[in-house]
């Protein structure tokens, strides 16, 4: 039963290690706005959502959820530097960065309490913003995001028990070597396969990760192994909806009531919070169950 967990979560770790995308045509008639952390699209008009993709992925995996908001909520996507074709930045602490320059982002521009959307890594970024500027966060939907990774392969794991393992897997220390690739672009295919229910996406998948930089990308994950807000999402004022993600994990011993338990858990200190699993979607729910999910959305944040 020990070595069924185990693969469980490593299934896990892997699907958030390989996310990642390029650039497709975004239909929507928008304004963008550019800096070197992140180019930001908006368009709508209503009360303002901020949409932060996930881990080496592109703006346009919110698409139909823009196009689905665009009529009452005013959508402010972004595009994170590094990732998916945006030029990367050189960052000692680079999603601290990213937090503080959304949080600044929202403050520049009046957008008073606005709603934090996230896939992933967005979902903890959504999360970490909520939990150090709480003043500036109206909701928090993380979409598959958790507030800890590492604890999701152990959860007796801490910040500092993780430190050389994060180092010497995604070389954070070291010198990187661009376009060294560890796995092949079928291999990788495949994995895609435990991310989303539409294998029509594998080429786009596969195209956005090897158009996202290998320095941040490493980057990234090392700081997203490292960073534990579990703590710290005690400080969100707001209201926060987790949408979870099971089945792709079942064939490692996975069920519905083991996830939500071990999504639950890492929510615990959160004051205002709620957890909705799909029994169809994985990874990208946005895409696989979008009609609940929108409708669930919707219905979270018209509040």
């Amino acid at each position: 039963m020990k070595r069924i967990k185990n693969e469980y979560s490593l299934n896990l770790v892997f699907i958030l290690l390989l996310l990642a995308f390029t650039f497709t045509v975004n239909s929507l008639r928008a304004e963008t706005t550019s800096t070197e952390l992140f180019d930001v699209t908006v368009s709508g008009k209503g009360n303002p959502v901020i949409l932060i993709h996930g881990y080496a992925s592109h703006k346009s995996v919110w698409d139909e959820t823009v196009n689905y908001l665009n009529s009452d909520f005013e959508c402010h996507v972004f595009q994170l530097a590094g990732f998916a074709g945006k030029k990367a930045v050189d960052e000692e602490e680079y999603l601290a960065a990213v937090r503080d320059g959304i949080a600044e982002y929202i403050t520049k521009n009046k957008l008073g309490k606005a709603t934090l959307v996230g896939h992933s890594m967005g979902g903890f970024l959504s999360l970490w913003i909520a939990s150090e500027y709480p003043d500036l966060v109206k909701n928090v939907v993380s979409v598959d995001g958790l507030p800890f990774l590492s604890a999701v392969i152990n959860p007796a794991a801490t910040s500092e028990s993780q430190m050389e393992f994060a180092k010497k897997t995604f070389r954070y220390d070291y010198d990187f070597e661009p376009g060294k690739q560890t796995l092949s672009d079928e291999q990788r295919k495949q994995m895609f396969l435990s991310m989303t229910i539409h294998k029509e996406k594998m080429d786009l998948l596969l195209d956005w990760t090897k158009n996202s930089d290998p320095k941040i990308l490493n980057q990234a994950m090392f700081e997203l192994m490292v960073t534990d807000i579990r703590e710290d999402i005690a400080n969100i004022k707001a209201p926060v909806l987790l949408f979870g993600a099971w089945i792709a994990y079942k064939n490692y011993g996975a069920t519905r009531e083991s996830t939500k338990n071990l999504y639950s858990m890492q929510y615990a200190k959160a004051k205002n919070f709620r957890i909705e699993l799909t029994d169809k979607g994985k990874h990208f729910i946005m895409w696989d169950d979008f009609d609940w999910y929108a409708k669930t959305l919707k219905d979270f944040i018209i509040k």
